[in-house]
């Protein structure tokens, strides 16, 4: 009977422990790092906090960020579902937008160190905030067929490089 309940009392304690590690609660300190809302200027664009992703996406855009580039898996993809699978290999926190524009890459016009995001021409339709070094974030978006830009608007990065282009077709 002894070994019995020690089987039971095992069972039960496992279980407890499996809940424990599953469950989604988020801790304040989590909490606390969530970064500032993102307000585009297009109601449609897709603002998703900096989460750390999960495993693997297949097909995913890998886009690595660092001081002071990004650079792409890919410069030319498929219109449709896209997922940007965003690395910061870098040492400081950036951010993801993805424009769409008929601008080149380096000629957005800037202000105050930070790219116009509602000027003329440019449509932000994607953006990740707070993308600690170390950090990998997905980023899925619907994309159609034109040009695109992707930069870290932190300021002064998109002046030090941080923007690329990318083609959907």
């Amino acid at each position: 009977m002894p070994v019995k309940r020690w089987r039971a009392l095992s069972l039960l304690a496992m279980l407890a422990l499996v809940t424990a590690g599953c469950s989604g609660g988020s801790s304040p300190a989590a909490s606390a790092q969530q970064s500032p809302t993102f307000t585009p200027a297009n109601p449609s664009t897709t603002v998703v906090p900096a989460t750390p992703s999960s495993a693997g996406t297949p097909g995913a855009i890998v886009a690595t960020e660092s001081e002071w580039k990004i650079q792409l898996s890919n410069d030319t993809v498929s219109s449709g579902e896209n997922t940007f699978r965003i690395n910061n290999a870098g040492t400081q926190e950036h951010e993801f937008v993805v424009i769409r524009t008929d601008v080149a890459a380096d000629k957005l016009p800037v202000e105050n160190g930070e790219v116009t995001l509602d000027a003329s021409g440019l449509s932000a339709i994607g953006k990740k905030q707070g993308i600690a070094a170390g950090q990998t974030v997905d980023l899925p978006l619907t994309l159609t067929t034109g040009t695109y830009v992707l930069i870290c608007n932190i300021p002064g990065h998109y002046q030090q490089g941080m923007n690329v282009e990318l083609t959907v077709r």
